[in-house]
């Protein structure tokens, strides 16, 4: 339908006019205009290449989806009234179609009744101006909206590689679970026919012990044993330390977890943690092990445990002392080493390790003397403490 000269004004336009209003990229600079009447098209045709756009013209609504099938174009202008099929049924057409969809189409219409504005962006459109077009208007329109298709087709784009690598990253994990799977059952069966060796191995110790007189022969019997000893003391590891980290975090009680251990008569623990959980590996128990285990072995004098907490900005600190002989300082920075200790010298080393897994750490800060003392410190977000309390819970 031909619009009446009325419905425009036609100024002369520098760059200057336009200047801030250029196209968002190189790539969505163009643009189809539909429209029927010669004096529309030729202003919309300036204002946009004068703003660096390229402009394909269309006149009526079957061109129009006759470009878009053989043409890249990244927005449409689109009049209301025109002969033949009108832009409420091109637009409807052009957003029902999932290779147009995507495109956004803004009306230019004289007509301004709400239930025109209505109908056009029940059909599909992005945008709904008025007759006569404001340049400067119309040209931030179509920056804010190929900058919001530019910012959609991102994020489609990223939400399509994002599931690609999460569909790739279960494949390998399940390719994962299932060699660990594998290695676990060999290791398992390795383990469990070394340990029948060594066993037997044993036993044919004891059997000579008891049937030589020699006591050199006997010495060296013992110091065969012992080695043995050594030798199942590592396959017992080797399985303690496949374990690790194989299962997901939880959320754990130490309380609960400190009540469920056996102390001698002669230990008392004294637990201050009111209510305090942590996010640790299934194996934390195995922790709480070691260390009353190393009061038990080398706190000799120690007659009570005291676990408690504090925050500070860094996170949490589990405090666990006990008030045995302590540690020596020349000592400190090697207990958590693999093979240190009078023992498997295995206790601390496994104790640290466990606590890696969710990114915790320990250290021994006490007093030789006076106690054994490690600080855990869990970081943020790894703790709760859901209730605080001046009562001391007793183990």
């Amino acid at each position: 339908m031909n619009q009446s000269d009325e419905f425009f004004t036609v100024p002369q336009l520098n760059r200057s006019d336009i200047r801030g209003c250029e196209p968002v990229r190189g790539r969505e600079g163009s643009i189809l205009v539909v429209d029927d009447d010669p004096t529309s098209i030729s202003f919309l045709q300036t204002v946009l290449e004068g703003a660096g756009y390229k402009v394909l013209i269309a006149t009526d609504g079957k061109t129009a989806l006759e470009k878009l099938s053989i043409q890249e174009i990244h927005l449409i202008l689109l009049d209301v009234l025109m002969s033949g099929i009108d832009g409420f049924e091109t637009c409807r057409r052009i957003s029902s179609d999932p290779a147009t969809s995507h495109i956004p189409v803004i009306f230019l219409s004289a007509l301004g009744d709400t239930f025109d504005k209505v109908r056009g962006f029940q059909v599909g459109c992005e945008d709904y101006l008025l007759k006569p077009i404001e340049p400067e208007e119309l040209l931030v329109r179509i920056k804010t909206h190929l900058t919001l298709h530019r910012l959609r087709s991102d994020l489609e784009f990223q939400n399509k590689r994002l599931q690609h690598e999460i569909h790739e990253r279960a494949l390998t994990d399940d390719a994962l679970q299932r060699v660990n799977r594998h290695l676990t059952m060999m290791n398992s069966i390795t383990r469990h026919d070394i340990m029948n060796k060594v066993t037997i191995l044993k036993s044919f110790i004891h059997l000579a012990t008891m049937c030589s007189p020699n006591p050199e022969i006997i010495n060296i019997l013992h110091k065969m044993r012992d080695t043995t000893d050594v030798i199942s003391s590592h396959i017992i590891f080797t399985e303690q330390y496949q374990v690790m980290g194989s299962c997901d975090p939880t959320w754990m009680d130490i309380t609960a977890i400190l009540a469920s251990q056996q102390l001698p008569d002669t230990i008392n623990a004294d637990i201050r943690l009111y209510n305090l959980m942590i996010y640790a590996d299934p194996l934390f128990e195995k922790v709480c092990y070691n260390l009353i285990d190393n009061t038990i072995r080398y706190g000799k004098k120690a007659t009570t445990i005291t676990v408690s907490y504090r925050q500070d900005s860094d996170g949490l600190i589990i405090v666990w002392e006990d008030d045995g002989t302590g540690i020596p300082e020349s000592d400190k920075d090697v207990i958590f080493e693999r093979g240190f200790g009078k023992n498997t010298g295995l206790g601390l080393f496994l104790v640290a390790e466990i606590l890696a897994i969710t990114g915790m750490t320990i250290q021994e800060t006490g007093i030789e003397g006076q106690g054994a003392r490690f600080e855990i410190r869990v970081p943020p977000g790894h703790y709760r403490v859901y209730q605080e309390s001046e009562s001391t819970g007793k183990v």
